[in-house]
């Protein structure tokens, strides 16, 4: 399983709660029965309504999609939210401690700051960094011919995936540079367009590439097949993952042991 960052899984089900915590504080500061706090909420006003029950979730869901648009998507919904209870001060001070209300906002203003955090930020920007997100890279040590522009080359095809491949050469190229791949398996030739998007010097003779795919419609239903016919073949998933439970336990002692963990770390 690839597992997103746990600090942002844990903030986004933060979010999706808060109309249930903002329930169950109302109705413990008041001493009423929850069913009470609900009935009120009701009775406001459309908009009042909303923004109890469905901003935060909203914002909420955006973390955990963790896209691009989600990063503003999260921002104007918290911006939203510490106007709508800057509006509502004099309300919510005449029934709950000044401290109490303090800390809520402070709450808030530390989850916006930690959004503009390098790392978080890139998380949501940058869709290399998306480990979750990555395709089984199956291992294959294949011949290969890639061709950079007027200059073609063997080369050993080392592991492919849905959408990009790794290979190693004796030849010097750029990232950046586009690439046309061809490849056997299984005695079937396969060619596909790509462009170099890392290398890795693995001696003085020889490198590695990344190679992203430029998929056409046909291309990515092609693909598709390929990687599932190499899983029913047993080739080996280059990123094998541990399962859901053994990854969250991997977090959480090490972020009891160590204190890392609080912010999500970028993979390689």
């Amino acid at each position: 399983m690839r597992t997103r960052p746990w600090p942002l899984v844990f903030l986004a089900l933060a979010q999706v709660l808060t109309p249930v915590f903002t329930v169950l504080f109302n109705a413990w500061a008041l001493g009423v029965h929850p069913r009470h706090v609900l009935t009120w909420i009701f009775q406001r006003s459309s908009i009042e309504v909303f923004e109890t029950i469905a901003l935060m979730p909203i914002a909420g869901i955006a973390i955990f999609r963790m896209k691009r648009g989600s990063y503003l998507i999260f921002f104007i919904a918290i911006t939203w939210s510490l106007v709508s209870n800057l509006k509502q001060w004099n309300y919510a001070s005449g029934a709950i401690s000044i401290p109490v209300i303090l800390g809520i906002y402070v709450t808030q203003l530390c989850l916006a700051l930690y959004f503009l955090i390098p790392s978080v930020r890139q998380t949501y920007f940058d869709p290399r960094v998306r480990w979750w997100e990555s395709k089984p890279r199956y291992e294959l040590n294949a011949p290969s011919v890639l061709q950079v522009r007027d200059d073609k080359g063997d080369a050993l095809l080392m592991n492919v995936s849905e959408g990009g491949a790794f290979v190693s050469t004796v030849r010097q190229w750029k990232t950046g540079d586009p690439v046309q791949l061809t490849f056997w398996i299984l005695s079937q030739e396969f060619q596909i367009s790509g462009h170099l998007v890392h290398s890795r010097t693995l001696s003085p003779e020889r490198s590695c590439y990344g190679i992203e795919f430029d998929h056409t419609l046909e291309t990515r239903k092609r693909f598709r097949g390929v990687a599932r016919g190499l899983e029913e073949l047993g080739f080996q998933d280059r990123t094998p993952t541990a399962g859901f439970f053994s990854e969250f336990s991997t977090w959480i002692t090490r972020l009891f042991k160590t204190g890392k963990g609080l912010i999500p770390e970028i993979r390689n």
